[in-house]
């Protein structure tokens, strides 16, 4: 659970009814909490600043402009691949030795898996033309909520978790939060037209987002694109093979080499 927390520290905004007044910190970071409780991660989304909401969709939708569509449409295909390998294989997959080193990968993690890539594929995500104009706020609504009540990605305890207001004035904000069943901290605010954001979440914002506008601005790569199409049929490949293998060394083998040649060139894509 303090994973989600972490998560929360990253993210969290605040909501505000006024535009003219300053916002109630504690009032608003509870309703942030206790939507978060129920599910609803579009309250992330209604708690950013106009400017923030807008810089994000132009990001997104500047990127799915640039993707090569037979690149998205290939990487759709092998998700519904996926799916189906994960599922006929599931008892294969947990017995393999490197995954099995991981205490917390189990059955039930595995359906959570398998349900994500059901709603996922089910979604308009799908859509490279849905992407070049996608309306975050809808997706969290819809995909999104389905997402978190499927898999209670939010603890429900979070409405429980309680608010001490140190310091404040118009500008700038102390608060002390006590999670439930985890050590308490104080985090810094400042008002961003009239939102609420943690100082770590604008400092975090704003390097990711130069990064990425950075990158963007170097427009389509086509080297890139032929890696990306040579990572995606080496991963088909090794879905083929392990769709067809009957035996858990084999399964091993194919499994282990694969992963190899997948990271080699996953490194490459990322040089």
């Amino acid at each position: 659970m303090k994973l989600y927390y972490c998560f929360l520290l990253v993210i969290l905004t605040i909501n505000s009814s006024y535009a003219n007044t300053t916002p109630d910190i504690k009032q608003t970071l509870q309703t942030v909490f206790q939507g978060l409780s129920e599910q609803q991660p579009a309250v992330l989304w209604q708690a950013l600043p106009l400017s923030y909401q807008q810089q994000l969709t132009r990001l997104i939708q500047q990127s799915a402009s640039q993707t090569n569509p037979l690149v998205h449409r290939k990487f759709i295909q092998l998700l519904t691949k996926t799916k189906k390998v994960l599922q006929q294989k599931q008892a294969f997959f947990l017995n393999n030795p490197d995954i099995k080193s991981h205490p917390k990968v189990d059955k039930a993690l595995w359906q959570d898996i398998i349900q994500t890539l059901n709603i996922l594929l089910a979604s308009r995500l799908t859509d490279i033309n849905y992407l070049k104009n996608i309306n975050l706020e809808t997706l969290l609504q819809s995909t999104g909520q389905e997402l978190s009540q499927k898999l209670h990605l939010f603890p429900t305890e979070l409405s429980k978790t309680e608010f001490e207001v140190l310091e404040s004035d118009t500008q700038s904000a102390q608060v002390k939060i006590s999670y439930p069943n985890q050590n308490s901290e104080v985090l810094a605010f400042a008002l961003i037209e009239n939102k609420w954001l943690p100082l770590k979440f604008i400092e975090k914002w704003n390097t990711a987002t130069d990064e990425m506008q950075q990158y963007l601005q170097l427009g389509p790569n086509p080297q890139q694109d032929m890696i990306a199409m040579l990572l995606l049929n080496t991963v088909e490949i090794m879905l083929v093979q392990l769709e067809k293998i009957n035996s858990q060394t084999e399964f091993d083998q194919v499994f282990d080499q694969s992963l190899k040649n997948i990271n080699a060139l996953g490194n490459q894509l990322t040089e």
